[in-house]
């Protein structure tokens, strides 16, 4: 028998108690090659599932979104009704409850709203340019980011936006949380927190913006550009810096997929945004090879390695060094 025994470390070591996810992808397939037919791609930015599990993708470079089968039969927004939506070199993309596709532009700095039939009745104009990737929740809030001008917004779809955290181009390692400088992806969990990446770090926010965490990945993301949350607190980040994908837990420890930079199964070139299925499928927009590619995520028995001794450590570098130490010790009668 074991007991969980917890104790209050200072000052505690980062790296070397940590514990990374008990997890494998193994490769399924991919679908996609460079060009402007139905079901090929000129530099996928995002991607995102929609209820009735298809796939919904940014085909930035072709200026359109493609609507594909998990198994890549796909056809252009717009193609079955009013004709191809022309787009503005097309960024983000999530579909909603209510059957419709929201995209953002970066040409255009704009989003907008539209059906599957390739209806456009919606539009939000910002400001600054730089639009990235963007998320809708239950409840109507709509999360955009905007790199360059204001940071992320919070939006209804009536248009009313606001602004939370501060855009701040010298924030630095130790800023606090909701003071970003390379705001880039944005993600709700099922849970309505919203969750915000820039290159190095992942803040967690609500939608009335206060910010109360943020962690950097280990290893240290190289460029974080997409970010997806499971019903059991996993991130999976597209670390297009870094052409891998990684799992992590909400403590900052992750398993990293994608030896090197390549071509062949389970390499990437730029992945830039991905999209998971209840079943575990991960969907990656490996943006510079211009195709999708099809993992299967495995979780093990357990989140984390534990063994008796040592299981896992969790640090905090505001509480000046302070941590919690979680240890699995024998209940010895």
């Amino acid at each position: 028998r074991f007991v969980l025994a917890c104790l209050l470390l200072l000052p505690l070591p980062t790296a070397a108690l940590w514990a990374q996810p008990s997890v494998d992808l193994t490769f399924i397939r991919e679908f996609g090659s460079f060009g402007d037919k139905p079901g090929q791609f000129n530099l996928p930015h995002a991607i995102d599932i929609d209820r009735k599990g298809h796939l919904i993708i940014a085909d930035e470079q072709n200026r359109r979104v493609q609507i594909c089968s998990q198994e890549g039969d796909c056809h252009v927004l717009g193609s079955d009704g009013a004709g191809s939506v022309d787009f503005l070199f097309p960024r983000g993309v999530v579909a909603d409850n209510h059957g419709q596709i929201l995209v953002t532009e970066v040409n255009a700095n704009r989003l907008q709203v539209c059906d599957y039939k390739g209806n456009c009745d919606t539009e939000f104009v910002f400001e600054g340019p730089g639009l990235r990737l963007v998320d809708v929740d239950g409840q109507g809030h709509i999360a955009v980011v905007e790199r360059f001008s204001e940071g992320v917004h919070i939006c209804d779809y009536d248009a009313e936006c606001s602004i939370i955290g501060e855009l701040d181009f010298s924030a630095e390692e130790l800023s606090p949380p909701g003071i970003w400088a390379t705001p880039n992806a944005v993600a709700f969990d099922k849970r309505g927190r919203l969750w915000i990446g820039e290159f190095h770090h992942v803040h967690q926010c609500s939608i009335s913006g206060e910010c109360i965490k943020k962690w950097e990945g280990i290893p240290r993301f190289a460029e974080l550009s997409g970010v997806e949350v499971d019903d059991r607190g996993h991130f999976f980040i597209a670390d297009g810096g870094a052409d891998k994908i990684r799992v992590c837990h909400g403590d900052g420890m992750c398993a990293s997929f994608g030896d090197r930079r390549g071509e062949a199964p389970g390499e990437f070139s730029r992945p830039t945004d991905l999209a998971l299925t209840d079943d575990g499928k991960l969907f990656v927009a490996d943006r510079d090879n211009h195709r999708i590619q099809v993992v299967q995520v495995i979780f093990g028995n357990s989140d984390f390695h534990i063994n008796p001794g040592l299981s896992d450590a969790w640090y905090d570098p505001a509480t000046s060094g302070q941590g919690v130490l979680i240890s699995v010790l024998p209940d010895i009668k």
